[in-house]
């Protein structure tokens, strides 16, 4: 044996994190460092705080990332980890979930769970990255073992999905779309509007859809969803995303109605589709997208913050922005 620390010499004990400091000082800050033991908090937590990754042998706890049978098995965890940085330099992996996690079928595949299982024993953090909303990722995040934060509605909500709790938020502003609602209630069109809420409902609509998909849709969310009067009136909140879901033809006359309510610069219309029959549910064939865009929001949500273009979306009547920062939206 190298080197051995006593918490009597050294004045310190487990989980206090100097201990492990002074360790780390004594062997000149070495490369690679990790702590293995069967307690959780003077091992795991107590190494984690002083920034060395943990090992819990013999036992499994929700806040330890590596949970490992035993000595033998650590050790192979941590050479399998060496090899692995050796040829990874990144310390974060953001995924998005359908047509990526799940396959054609909306499956999570066993081969998934362990390739994301393999980057957080290396010490990579997992992010998914989605336009889900937040409550429809818990059961992903809990296969997966994810707890970090998630991003949702395309950038609109960070949220935790453990407790369903927002961390940040995009809202639209109800000034802005709130003579789009009322239009499309005088027309019969079936509006939807998301709220940022970790209790049920979440989605509101005055209207019940006419449209059978629609209607399936909503049968299926249950308490998730809780019908009103009117959007405009029945609420006193910024909704994170709108949404017309309806036949082709009647959502092309709701982003005719749009028009002279929204600008341009402001929101964009988009129509989604899928790319192929399990990759997303029939019902968002022809559902009207509205996206607010970061540069007329940009005092509500952090600096730098940004996504790229969906692969499942596609613009009605425009070509795709060579760049599209963080949403609130779909």
């Amino acid at each position: 044996m190298g080197w051995s620390f006593n918490s009597a010499a050294l004045g310190y004990e487990k989980p206090h994190r100097r201990i492990f400091e002074l360790a780390l000082e004594a062997m000149d800050r070495p490369r690679y460092a990790w702590m293995v033991g069967d307690n959780i908090r003077a091992d795991v937590l107590g190494a984690q705080a002083a920034g060395i990754p943990g090992i819990l042998v013999r036992g499994c706890h929700p806040k330890s990332l590596r949970s490992w049978p035993d000595l033998a098995a650590a050790g192979q965890l941590i050479l399998e980890t060496i090899e692995w940085e050796a040829l990874m330099t990144y310390r974060l992996l953001a995924s998005d979930i359908d047509g990526t996690l799940l396959d054609s079928k909306g499956k999570l595949t066993e081969r998934v769970v362990e390739a994301v299982r393999a980057a957080r024993n290396s010490g990579m953090q997992v992010c998914l990255v989605t336009g889900r909303r937040p409550r429809s990722t818990v059961g992903i995040c809990t296969a997966l073992g994810l707890e970090g934060p998630i991003i949702s509605f395309n950038g609109g909500v960070i949220a935790d999905p453990v407790m369903l709790r927002s961390l940040r938020v995009v809202t639209i502003p109800r000034e802005a779309v709130s003579g789009l609602l009322l239009a499309w209630h005088d027309e019969g069109l079936s509006a939807f509007a998301y709220r940022d809420s970790a209790v049920p409902s979440d989605v509101y609509y005055a209207l019940a859809p006419t449209w059978a998909r629609m209607a399936e849709y909503v049968a299926r969310e249950g308490a998730n969803m809780t019908r009103i009067p009117c959007l405009v009136r029945g609420t006193d909140w910024e909704p994170v995303r709108l949404m017309v879901g309806d036949s082709e033809e009647r959502t092309l006359a709701a982003s005719q109605l749009a028009q002279p309510h929204l600008d341009p610069a402001r929101v964009r219309i988009f129509h989604l589709v899928p790319l192929t029959p399990g990759e997303l549910p029939g019902f968002l064939r022809a559902m009207v997208l509205l996206r607010a865009e970061f540069w007329t929001l940009k005092d509500r949500i952090p600096p730098g913050a940004g996504t790229g273009p969906s692969r499942t979306g596609r613009p009605s009547g425009s070509s795709w922005p060579t760049w599209r920062p963080a949403t609130a939206g779909i």
